[in-house]
């Protein structure tokens, strides 16, 4: 009789999933190297950048950019006053309330993220290092069905679109 033990794909799913986590650990790895190249030519940390991909989509106050990187509003705070103080970002306090403000790219902030976009495109499709991963190919593997529609209407809506599980 053949019976199979309880857990005996267990092995098998648990190497999946480490695999799964190497692979994703170097995808990181090499993203973040690609990307570190060229911010760094900039000045720009990989907050400041995020900041700035944001308010190319449009104008926001920070809590508003803070909630769509998922980041705290703490720590954006001091890159935002960073991109502000080297004229990248502008703030335009709320006529009602003094204590709210929209933030937004100036020229300087819009030239700056059209040239980084530019050069990130190209570090990250191009990279001639032996160990360069297909940016491209390994997030088309992480698509799921729909999500080339959920990401067409955050470009048409100028952000990331909120889906419900």
């Amino acid at each position: 009789m053949n019976a199979v033990r309880p857990g005996a794909d267990a092995g098998v799913s648990a190497a999946r999933v480490r695999l799964a986590l190497l692979l994703l650990e170097r995808l990181h790895k090499e993203l973040s190297q690609s990307i570190d190249r060229v911010l760094v030519h900039e000045e720009l940390a990989l907050a400041e950048w995020l900041i700035v991909c944001e308010l190319a989509a449009g104008d926001a106050p920070l809590t508003h950019v803070a909630r769509r990187l998922a980041r705290d509003p703490g720590s954006l705070s001091r890159a935002t006053t960073r991109l502000i103080k080297r004229g990248l970002l502008g703030s335009t306090r709320h006529e009602h309330d003094r204590r709210r403000a929209t933030l937004s790219l100036t020229a300087g902030g819009r030239a700056m993220h059209e040239r980084v976009a530019t050069s990130l495109d190209v570090a990250t499709r191009r990279d001639p290092s032996p160990h360069a991963l297909p940016i491209d190919r390994l997030l088309s593997l992480l698509e799921v069905p729909g999500a080339s529609a959920v990401a067409s209407q955050s470009q048409v809506s100028g952000g990331a679109a909120e889906t419900s599980p």
